[in-house]
């Protein structure tokens, strides 16, 4: 089947595409923690008052990845907005290499700025029209959701109220109540549900946003860390809109731009962007329709198993 078909049998009701512009000159400055954020910003060209999707890259990553997931959710109908975190980032990669990036990834002084990087740019969505007059009315700052990529992810689980231990670096609560709905893409878990990123099985419990779990059958940290583990937070958050999606045969870099360099990479693409858009229209545009197809077995069912997908 090819994938054209799959999105017309998955979701017929799927938004039509819409021209979509980018902006990616923008730099907020943070005077308050002298931290700049450099962002990328895909919208619906012609469209107004859209939701908003924040979305926050893994360690080494930066504003420019995931650009297919910002070129989609945009021709749908949204405003997506990708920051570029200081310190874990691609430049910080590259003039200092993997070693300081698992450092920083693993400090809980990092924790806290990234997630009140993305509480500071929610504090200024109103104002990015100063920035790029194309963006004058362009986005509903009201309605707001956000997603992640592994160490994104658990920056996005923090946003969402994944209680991290008592310490005297993380100033609490780092919850921001202004985001509707969660996607944690291939969340950092190790065994037992314990980990160095601070998040263990009883931090999951006060998660009760909308939130979507994705990970992939072969997503795996270690073989001491096997993939099934990345699947821990969704069995801990309490029921009420919570979704677990497994992509067959998925990798760790399955989900980002480059992992559309091969055949089975470019349909593990295909579906984070049909599952995706599916959650994304359920909690920030109300759509029951999206919201039934993702709690049925519709989906599994018409990919033969290469999806696997469970709600609560």
């Amino acid at each position: 089947m090819q994938f054209s078909d799959y999105r017309t049998q998955i979701y017929p009701e799927i938004q039509p595409d819409v021209a979509v512009g980018i902006v990616e000159d923008i730099v907020l400055r943070d005077a308050k923690r002298t931290r700049d954020l450099p962002l990328k910003i895909y919208f619906p060209m012609a469209e107004k008052n859209n939701p908003v999707i924040i979305f926050s890259h893994g360690a080494g990553g930066s504003r420019q990845g995931f650009s297919h997931l910002g070129q989609f959710w945009a021709a749908k109908g949204y405003c997506v907005v990708h920051v570029t975190h200081p310190g874990t980032d691609t430049e910080t990669l590259k003039n200092h290499g993997f070693d300081m990036i698992r450092q920083a990834a693993l400090e809980p002084r990092t924790w806290v700025d990234r997630a009140q990087d993305i509480s500071f740019i929610i504090d200024e969505l109103s104002g990015l029209a100063r920035f790029a007059s194309e963006l004058e009315d362009t986005l509903n700052p009201q309605v707001i959701g956000l997603g992640g990529h592994s160490l994104g992810a658990h920056t996005a689980a923090l946003i969402a109220g994944a209680r991290l231990p008592a310490n005297q670096f993380i100033e609490q609560p780092l919850a921001d109540p202004r985001v509707r709905a969660f996607l944690l893409i291939s969340i950092p878990v190790s065994p037992r549900g314990t980990n160095r990123f601070g998040l263990n099985r009883p931090a999951w419990t006060a998660m009760r946003h909308p939130t979507m779990v994705m990970t992939g059958t072969e997503d795996q940290l270690s073989p001491m860390a096997p993939a099934i583990l990345r699947q821990i937070p969704y069995r801990c958050m309490p029921e009420g809109d919570k979704y677990l999606t497994v992509l067959e045969g998925a990798e760790h870099s399955s989900y980002g731009d480059r992992g559309g360099e091969s055949i089975s990479g470019q349909q593990h693409q295909f579906f984070v962007r049909m599952l995706s858009i599916l959650f994304w229209d359920a909690y920030l545009k109300e759509s029951e329709v999206a919201k039934g197809i993702l709690q049925s077995d519709r989906v599994p069912t018409l990919t033969n198993d290469d999806v696997t997908l469970a709600s609560k």
